[in-house]
């Protein structure tokens, strides 16, 4: 197993060669939600603080975001969506929240208060986070922030469908 940690000291990526040791949380399944979908409505939570709401017509995640680029925590450039990601595009929690491909979540940064419009075009396993965010450039401003692979900060996102 290999861990890749923030600057805030939380787990950003985990990367497991054997994983017929690791047991998952108790309501949240090992395997992708099909697509398009999510779990069932209902409180889920997981990691170190990391919430996602579903209700009826809405889901609401708040925790942690991390980021990601091809190459370092990312898979490559193009995204379950098919895509070729962007400044702007996310992955949700593959286990829990899996929207439509460019789907429009309203995002926020809690500790910046900025809030930008993403768009769900990736999925990923995110241990102890809601949102990974896509790489947005070298010396861009992106919720407040510069771009940092080990990057992570306390956000909000929500949609409804």
């Amino acid at each position: 197993m290999e861990v890749m940690y923030g600057y805030d000291g939380f787990i950003n990526r985990v990367y497991m060669k054997d994983t017929s040791s690791v047991s998952a949380a108790a309501t949240i399944p090992t395997t992708t939600v099909p697509y398009p979908g999510r779990l069932p409505a209902g409180v889920y939570t997981y990691g170190t603080n990391q919430t996602i709401t579903i209700t009826s017509s809405s889901v609401l995640g708040e925790g942690r975001f991390t980021v990601y680029r091809a190459g370092v925590g990312g898979s490559g450039t193009v995204g379950s969506s098919g895509k070729v990601l962007a400044a702007g595009d996310v992955a949700t929690k593959r286990q829990v929240d899996n929207p439509r491909h460019n789907t429009a979540l309203s995002a926020r940064a809690l500790d910046t208060n900025v809030v930008k419009t993403v768009y769900k075009n990736d999925i990923g396993s995110l241990p102890d986070a809601v949102l990974d965010v896509y790489f947005w450039g070298w010396n861009n401003y992106f919720f407040g922030y510069l771009y940092s692979d080990t990057l992570s900060f306390p956000g909000r996102y929500y949609y409804t469908f």
